[in-house]
């Protein structure tokens, strides 16, 4: 969903938003946790580390696509790079999601 054109980069900076409202909660109401680093969370779990990296392919391949089709590029190595990083991405995902049940 993030790999479309303007609306995934838009969709991704709300998720990051509403994200860091959330651990921004977590963090007021457990005063223990006041000296950790926000990112810790994602740094703690390999899923949540290979959630941001994968995230962070599809939010910047969507931008990517805008300009390069407001530069008039030609789609047919636009479409090719694309399906290669979604695979990419794909493939993050199925390893964080294993990797996760593994650990429930």
């Amino acid at each position: 969903m993030n790999f479309i054109p303007g609306f995934g980069s838009a969709w991704g900076i709300f998720a990051g938003w509403s994200t860091g409202i959330t651990i921004s909660g977590i963090w007021s109401m457990s005063p223990d946790m006041s000296g950790a680093n926000t990112l810790d969370i994602f740094y703690a779990s390999p899923y949540g580390f290979l959630e941001l990296i994968a995230y962070s392919i599809e939010m910047s391949r969507g931008a990517f696509l805008v300009f390069s089709l407001l530069k008039h590029h030609p789609i047919r190595t636009i479409l090719r790079w694309t399906i290669f990083e979604i695979i990419i991405a794909i493939a993050l995902l199925a390893i964080g999601s294993v990797i996760e049940i593994t650990m429930i």
